[in-house]
């Protein structure tokens, strides 16, 4: 939904995303979900990488993640990847 630079943090504001991290779909799978099959996990990977891209290309001034693992990954309603 937007982004902030204050004071030298910077901070990304997403929208509630409904499937909630992605360890726990690795991991742990939530009641009333299903196993990740390889068409869903290459959604979330291709997703990711076009986050990421925005963040290192399109963002100014641009962002370099440093933390990027399955629980800084957020799963929208089609589980498309957020970037936390």
């Amino acid at each position: 939904m937007g982004c902030c630079y204050d004071h030298g943090d910077r901070y990304i504001v997403y929208e509630f995303v409904a499937n909630g991290p992605l360890d726990k779909w690795l991991h742990h799978i939530p009641r009333g979900g299903r196993s990740l099959d390889w068409a869903m996990r290459m959604k979330i990977a291709t997703t990711l990488a076009q986050g990421i891209a925005f963040l290192h290309d399109k963002v100014k001034p641009q962002v370099v993640h440093r933390d990027i693992r399955a629980s800084n990954v957020l799963l929208d309603e089609e589980f498309g990847a957020h970037l936390m």
